[in-house]
């Protein structure tokens, strides 16, 4: 936390920030405007904690946490942006920890992917118009993702926002003179809507009819949702069929919350109190850039799996770990990540 002092009749700021503690005068004896400078400096750091923010190469952090989140000095004109490559590698390294999911900068990357092989890493911002992005929407709808199936025209808004995103990015700080392209000006094919909701049984009777496309049965199954008993079975044979022991307790809590993967991996045991019959979600999606969260019940059955889990781990701090018979302490606690065997 940052705070202000008074030496020799002049304020002082002192905060820490990437790992160091820094020490700088306010150059003033006013202690309102003192005050003032604490809390601007205070907000700003909030920002580059949460990524709306970025502190540009080559400036002074303090002047510019000090500042209206604008770097009065110029960096320097090596450091320019010129090429499409520069960009997204200018745009990853700048980066804070913490500002983003690991599984999003995952999918900023593959963005990244295809605008480099399809505009050409060396293509120079300034001739990034209009016309070559109507291209590249129109080569990307022919091709044809990892099923087989033709590139949705939502995947490829996606990949050019996160072009329009570097780009503002480095018009923000001043490392390139070129503006973005209105990217929401670009036409699209129209594609046909995904199927809606249905139960196991129609889906098997729809493929059972015949006529339908191995991309069609594909999209089908991604619109499958189970009855109540259909989620008892599944449960009943992944608790049969689980190598690893949080597995089971993992696809229970999944069921009876409606918890999303990344909610499972961030799930800690203080979250959920057995005495109030609530868990505590931490939730990242629903408000971008903030943690907030929400409070499910504990059904019965989901009471008595997570019991019986924690009779068998009673350490540590994460609600699933990878070797929960192993663990001494918190400090040995194993989280599990995305990419767990």
């Amino acid at each position: 936390m940052a705070k202000h002092f008074l030496r020799n009749d002049i304020y002082w700021i002192d905060y820490r920030y990437g790992g160091k503690r820094i020490r700088q005068s306010l150059k003033t004896s006013d202690p309102k405007a003192a005050k003032a400078l604490l809390a601007r400096l205070e907000d700003n750091l909030q920002r580059v904690e949460n990524g709306s923010l970025a502190i540009p190469n080559g400036v002074d952090d303090t002047e510019f946490l000090l500042s209206d989140g604008r770097s009065r000095s110029k960096p320097d004109k090596s450091s320019e942006i010129r090429t499409l490559r520069q960009l997204c590698n200018g745009y990853l390294a700048g980066l804070r920890n913490g500002s983003l999911e690991a599984s999003t900068i995952k999918g900023i990357k593959i963005h990244i992917k295809h605008l480099l092989r399809d505009l050409g890493k060396s293509t120079l911002l300034s001739h990034i118009n209009l016309d070559l992005l109507q291209e590249y929407v129109d080569r990307r709808s022919r091709q044809r993702g990892r099923y087989g199936n033709k590139i949705r025209p939502a995947t490829i808004k996606k990949e050019l926002v996160t072009l329009r995103i570097m780009w503002k990015w480095a018009r923000r700080h001043d490392l390139t003179p070129t503006q973005p392209v209105a990217v929401s000006e670009l036409q699209y094919s129209k594609v046909r809507a995904k199927p809606p909701f249905q139960t196991f049984g129609e889906i098997k009777n729809r493929v059972r009819r015949g006529g339908l496309s191995k991309v069609e049965i594909l999209e089908l199954s991604g619109s499958i949702f189970l009855t109540q008993d259909e989620v008892e079975q599944l449960l009943l044979h992944v608790n049969r069929v689980a190598r690893q022991p949080f597995v089971y307790p993992m696809f229970a809590f999944a069921a009876y919350t409606g918890a999303r993967r990344s909610e499972l991996l961030r799930s800690k045991v203080e979250d959920i109190d057995f005495e109030s019959g609530f868990i505590t979600i931490h939730e990242k999606k629903r408000v971008p850039g903030t943690i907030t969260t929400r409070r499910v019940p504990i059904s019965p059955r989901l009471r008595a799996v997570l019991e019986a889990w924690f009779a068998q781990e009673p350490s540590g701090d994460y609600t699933f770990c990878k070797e929960p018979y192993r663990r001494i302490s918190a400090s040995k606690t194993i989280p599990l990540t995305p990419n767990v065997a």
